[in-house]
């Protein structure tokens, strides 16, 4: 590659950056506006945490749904957070403590630049936004620590299905339930995977079923 090779990869780059350019969403749930920054789902991106898909909502509306059992007054992590809907939701539903977690770097800034779009009112608790690893070890200060675990499109890479829900199992406290959306094509093609991490990490499914194109999975713990 010459210099003006060189020069107009470059340039190249540095307008690809430019275009992928976060957009304000609203979104309501809990009787609330929920704002967040996110990228257009039909954007030509490799970034998927910043965009808000399917699961996400379909999410929101569940634990919307069901805040009295699983969030109000209850302790809530969310993995693979993204964008931070879910996360902000639980805080406006009422939950005791919510933990908003994801890996990336570029995902992290922006989910805590969301959660300080939706400032709490009165007695309303503030998403604490942490980096978490699923195959590292889980700091003992999380370990079953959460009454209610949950996660949107988080079945996505087969290498880390089991990883996944090693760590759900670490941090689910006795008694809570776990509460994944996740699109129901790739959700599919993973389902043996899937059955095996949950066996593995002595989680049972309690129950299993689809809207709009979103498969909803209820697990807790086995025995």
């Amino acid at each position: 590659m010459n210099d003006d090779d060189s020069a107009l990869s470059a340039i190249g780059d540095l307008l690809l950056r430019d275009e992928r350019v976060l957009e304000p969403r609203a979104y309501a749930y809990a009787a609330r506006e929920q704002r967040v920054m996110a990228l257009p789902p039909d954007f030509q991106h490799t970034q998927v945490g910043l965009v808000v898909w399917q699961g996400a909502k379909v999410l929101s509306a569940l634990l919307e749904d069901r805040a009295g059992e699983w969030v109000r007054g209850r302790a809530v992590a969310e993995l693979g957070a993204g964008c931070g809907l879910p996360s902000v939701v639980c805080a406006q539903l009422g939950a005791a403590r919510v933990l908003s977690t994801d890996y990336d770097e570029e995902v992290l800034q922006v989910l805590r630049d969301n959660v300080a779009l939706n400032p709490p009112r009165e007695g309303e608790a503030v998403p604490t936004v942490t980096r978490l690893d699923w195959c590292c070890p889980l700091d003992a200060c999380l370990r079953h620590n959460f009454d209610t675990v949950c996660g949107a499109d988080v079945i996505y890479v087969p290498e880390l299905v089991e990883p996944f829900f090693r760590i759900v199992a670490d941090l689910l406290a006795p008694g809570g339930r776990v509460v994944l959306a996740n699109g129901t094509v790739r959700y599919s093609q993973k389902r043996h995977l899937v059955e095996r991490a949950v066996a593995k990490a002595a989680l049972r499914i309690g129950s299993e079923y689809e809207v709009k194109r979103t498969t909803v999975t209820i697990l807790e713990a086995a025995g």
